[in-house]
């Protein structure tokens, strides 16, 4: 797993100008940082890189999901295809002011892998082996641990995550764009 900044200053900015200020055209030049990461993975070409799916409710606020926002600019730069593989079964409380704990609680359940349909294109075609979830921030790790459990319960054998930002403790000194593989383990493989 990579993250390609620590979650404050510029990158908050850019980050809540993406999400919350209605600009996903700012997707593409943070696409553009997160690209040497993507290659840190030592990646097949026709790996897919699969977005962290929102509610219908925020894509109908926002008019679009950040995530898929960046999973498709790095797409237009790297040649790797965009799979929109898992749906989001149910809508949650937004993450955001919740203890990890809690995280955990709330985004139990709420991914599934996406059916095919004549309005929504799903997965067509057999699940690949090795997947790039990507979205805009980590923080727990819960949402992309619930992801995660549902790509390996369909098939998928290995799963990276790349995430434009990170949300570390003040007191953290991990500002290299890693976490340690037994942190997402743990949450991953907690259930």
């Amino acid at each position: 797993m990579r993250w390609v900044w620590r979650q404050e200053g510029v990158a908050r900015s850019l980050i809540h100008a993406l999400k919350y200020g209605g600009w996903p055209e700012l997707s593409d030049e943070m696409a553009r940082t997160m690209l040497s990461s993507l290659s840190a993975f030592s990646l097949d070409p026709d790996t897919p890189l699969v977005p962290i799916p929102t509610t219908a409710a925020r894509i109908r606020q926002r008019g679009y999901n950040q995530a898929q926002c960046l999973a498709e600019a790095m797409a237009r730069h790297s040649g790797h295809p965009v799979r929109l593989l898992l749906e989001r079964r149910h809508a949650r409380p937004s993450q955001v002011a919740l203890p990890r704990d809690a995280r955990l609680a709330n985004v139990e359940g709420v991914f599934a892998l996406r059916a095919a349909t004549s309005s929504a294109p799903g997965p067509v075609g057999p699940v690949p082996r090795t997947v790039v979830l990507v979205d805009d921030v980590l923080t727990t790790g819960s949402t992309a641990a619930e992801a995660t459990r549902v790509l390996v319960s369909a098939g998928v054998e290995r799963v990276f995550l790349l995430t434009f930002a990170r949300a570390l403790p003040e007191a953290s000194d991990d500002v290299q764009g890693r976490m340690p593989a037994d942190t997402f383990l743990r949450v991953t493989t907690s259930r």
